[in-house]
């Protein structure tokens, strides 16, 4: 599984011209962010989750093992997660 990722384009520009009692001011703000939509969250998950789970369950929908409407489950599987939400990847030439 692929870990937390992080890209980041920023660019702010803001000038000004004060000519007597007449004041100018100009704002720009470009940004880009690239961020991968499982940062950090399946490797805590993977430590959080009940180990009486199974990664793969093909009674469930999707075939993943997901938590138990009598028992609290405070993890989400994440090879599920991975499989179900995964951002389609992304190639420039």
């Amino acid at each position: 599984m692929k870990g937390p990722d992080f890209k980041r384009y920023s660019l702010r520009l803001n000038s000004g011209l004060t000519r007597g009692r007449f004041k100018f001011q100009e704002n720009v703000q470009l940004t880009h962010l690239d961020v991968t939509l499982l940062n950090g969250a399946p490797f805590i998950d993977v430590l959080i989750m009940i180990p009486t789970i199974p990664v793969y369950d093909p009674a469930n929908k999707g075939g993943f093992g997901s938590g138990s409407p009598t028992i609290n489950t405070f993890a989400t599987n994440p090879v599920g997660l991975r499989s179900c939400c995964a951002a389609p990847s992304r190639t420039t030439a």
